[in-house]
């Protein structure tokens, strides 16, 4: 009898202490769990504003389980959801763009079995008719031949598409002025000569051409200074490539000053990433007479990199001969540095959750 209760005072006592340090293992395991419960609560928090202040909108799609996540932001650039049991996909087709639509359902179609990111930029008409450019990156996750996650994120671009709009407004107008302004020029020249068969009307002529002059060098003067103060950085090139002008915040982009650029090519601010291949295609398209438009990596003359938005263009003479081309760009180092802390941000929260249901599934 007296063993008996020895055993049962020594059970007793194992067990206390066993389950006191279960309590222990799991008060601190709870503690270590609630901390990155709050840190994935900051970083969804953070990329959630980072979302609205970039406009931008993202989804999450899982086709194995038919669970879809659509981030508020994304009905802010489509507007809102009009009709109860409509499928989001219809919904989306139904604001893009009839011309664009095609385009956009073989993205989702090849995201869907192949793996990687696919981006496409197309147009949304919004519930009042008014015309918008959005950007959409996606990516897959393919297991076995089919896609059992996918990520978009949505970007509503439609500023960035009117600043091109407007910079390639710039460049047709100053084509047109050129080209009126070269045949008010000749016009001037057949006057003058046709003024010396008379006196007086030589006089007369000679003082309608002089104002035709003085105005024409008047327009040419205002439109040199509202490229020379204009946001964009202009760059003017002969057709060898060697630059002629650049304003002045192309010197603020480049770090280099007007007489450091001029009689130089513009791979002077490329980087070693730069592939000899791309600029010969740019350069195949220019000759060509037609326009490019993308993204160029350069480094400032201080070293740093920095990215530009670019439109190059040809330059036509009376004879529609190629005699200049001239660049327009844009500073988009804060869109690119965004796009980037996006993902980064999106990859710590998918981290966080995988460590969470980790630990909730080996509870």
């Amino acid at each position: 009898m007296m063993m008996t209760v020895e055993v049962l005072l020594y059970l007793t006592i194992s067990l206390t202490l066993g389950l006191l340090v279960l309590f222990i293992v799991q008060r601190r395991t709870i503690s270590r769990i609630s901390k990155e419960i709050d840190g994935l609560r900051v970083n969804e928090t953070q990329f959630r504003q980072a979302s609205t202040l970039g406009r931008l909108g993202y989804w999450e799609y899982n086709p194995k389980k038919g669970d879809l996540y659509i981030s508020d932001e994304i009905f802010s650039i489509y507007g809102p959801f009009p009709f109860k049991n409509v499928n989001i996909g219809r919904f989306i087709l139904r604001r893009t763009h009839a011309d664009d639509r095609k385009n956009l359902l073989l993205s989702y179609r090849k995201v869907l079995s192949d793996a990687g990111i696919q981006k496409i930029d197309h147009r949304i008409v919004s519930p009042d008719g008014k015309l918008k450019y959005i950007r959409q990156i996606f990516e897959s996750q393919i297991q076995n031949g089919r896609a059992v996650r996918l990520f978009g994120i949505v970007i509503d671009i439609s500023d960035q598409k009117s600043s091109f709009e407007e910079a390639l407004n710039t460049r047709l107008n100053l084509e047109k002025l050129v080209d009126s302004r070269t045949q008010d020029l000749e016009n001037s020249r057949k006057a003058a000569i046709n003024l010396l068969l008379d006196a007086n009307e030589q006089r007369e002529r000679a003082e309608n051409a002089l104002r035709q002059l003085e105005e024409s060098h008047s327009e040419i003067l205002k439109l040199s200074q509202a490229v020379e103060q204009s946001l964009a950085a202009v760059a003017i090139t002969n057709f060898e490539g060697e630059v002629e002008y650049v304003n002045h915040t192309f010197e603020e982009y480049s770090g280099y000053l007007k007489d450091e650029i001029l009689g130089h090519k513009l791979d002077l601010i490329s980087t070693d990433e730069s592939d000899e291949t791309i600029y010969n295609q740019i350069w195949n398209v220019l000759r060509n007479g037609e326009s490019w438009k993308g993204e160029f990596h350069n480094r400032h003359k201080s070293g740093r990199l920095y990215w530009e938005s670019v439109v190059i263009s040809p330059i036509f003479n009376e004879k529609k001969e190629i005699v200049h081309f001239i660049k327009v760009s844009q500073d988009i180092t804060s869109r690119k540095k965004l796009e980037k802390d996006l993902i980064e941000a999106r990859d710590k929260a998918d981290q966080a959750t995988r460590a969470k249901s980790e630990f909730l599934a080996n509870m």
